[in-house]
Parts: C-alpha cells; sequence; structure tokens
C-alpha cells in the first residue's frame, strides 16, 4: 500500500512537473512558430536610384553617378505586389521636373529568380531583368544590346540602393 501511495505520489508530483513545464514552453513555441516569417522577396523595399553602368563589349564598365535630379528618383516595392515609382529629367531649362508619365503606381510579379513583370495597373507590362550583388544593391538591366557611336553595349543597368 505503502509502494502505490509513494508511486500515485511521484506520478502526480511528475504530471504536476510536466504541465508545469509545458506552460513555460508553450510561450516559445507560439512564439517560435508565429515568427517564422516567409522567405521575403529581395525586391522587396525602399530603392534610391545612384548611378547607371554601361557594358561596353570590349571594355571596362562605365560608371555615371546619378546628378542631383537622379539622385530624387525612387522605387517602393511593397510585399503584396504594389510597386510605387518616382521618375525625374531635367527640361530644357535645365530644371529637375517630375516625369508624370513615368511616375506612378505599377504591379510587380516574380517571374523567375532575377526576372519580374512590371506593368501599369490594368496594362499588360514587360518583364526586366534585376540582380541583386548584395542585400543593399539592386541593378535593373534596362534593354536589349544596342550600339551607340560605332560601340557595341551589352546593356544598361541602372544601380539602386535599399533606403
Amino acid at each position: 500500500m505503502f509502494f502505490s501511495i509513494a508511486n500515485e505520489t511521484n506520478l502526480a508530483l511528475l504530471n504536476y512537473s510536466m504541465k508545469k513545464l509545458l506552460l513555460l514552453m508553450l510561450p516559445a513555441l507560439v512564439f517560435s512558430c508565429s515568427s517564422e516569417e516567409s522567405e521575403k522577396d529581395p525586391i522587396v523595399g525602399d530603392w534610391g536610384y545612384v548611378k547607371q553602368m554601361e557594358f561596353p563589349e570590349n571594355a571596362e564598365p562605365i560608371e555615371r553617378e546619378a546628378d542631383e535630379c537622379g539622385k530624387k528618383e525612387s522605387m517602393l516595392f511593397k510585399a503584396n505586389g504594389e510597386l510605387f515609382s518616382v521618375h525625374y529629367y531635367v527640361n530644357n531649362i535645365m530644371e529637375c521636373t517630375l516625369n508624370e508619365f513615368a511616375t506612378g503606381t505599377y504591379v510587380w510579379t516574380r517571374i523567375s529568380d532575377g526576372e519580374y513583370n512590371l506593368k501599369w495597373e490594368n496594362a499588360d507590362g514587360r518583364n526586366i531583368k534585376f540582380a541583386f550583388p548584395d542585400s543593399n544593391t539592386l541593378w535593373m538591366y534596362r534593354g536589349e544590346p544596342y550600339e551607340y557611336e560605332g560601340v557595341k553595349y551589352s546593356s544598361d543597368v541602372h544601380v539602386y540602393k535599399r533606403r
């Protein structure tokens, strides 16, 4: 009889200790599960234009730092697929002017690693290649190979930094 009472007491204490341990661990389990974030797309964020790079076929890349007007350009990619893009240009009287045609809200969709479709709302859009040399740098490839003043270029890249 004494053995069974002692066993029941030990069992009750063990049961109580396990419940207490479970209650202590429960918040940790809840937070670890709820804080698991789905992998964030590298394009999501606020990006500011910093320079343009040109890639001549038989020469070193050419880098052109953005002027003060160009540095006002930005792209804000939201996780919900929305992109707000602001663009400027220097007009014929040398004023930095908002490019109303290119500024606006777009919809972005990831096609594959480094390729996204950007389109105006209710439009077809076009696929654009991007690269991420590091987590704070975005390269936006602009167009196909071209020739200018007898020099062949593989592409132009607009470089943006995360703000």
